[in-house]
């Protein structure tokens, strides 16, 4: 989502391994690329108020993927494949 600069309405499932998905939504949320509800706050009026609150504010929209874009990293595949059969190679 970042690496296409999509805004984000995230809330973490927090059984998730080590509760990354927490950590994750957290780092998105305080650059403001993306909003985190903890699940134990999500209800229909939060959504409600969230997503009417997004998407009632064009300019609040278009920073928030520019903060996405920002964080985004679409190269990151490619990377991690090259160094990987470098490794493979190197052996």
């Amino acid at each position: 989502l970042c690496a296409w600069g999509v805004p984000m309405l995230l809330c973490p499932l927090p059984t998730a391994a080590a509760d990354h998905q927490t950590a994750n939504a957290r780092a998105l949320d305080a650059t403001g690329a993306g909003r985190m509800i903890v699940q134990r706050e999500l209800t229909v009026d939060r959504l409600d108020v969230e997503v009417r609150g997004a998407f009632g504010d064009e300019a609040r929209l278009r920073a928030m993927a520019g903060r996405a874009r920002a964080r985004g990293r679409p190269e990151a595949a490619a990377t991690i494949a090259t160094r990987v059969l470098a490794i493979a190679r190197a052996r």
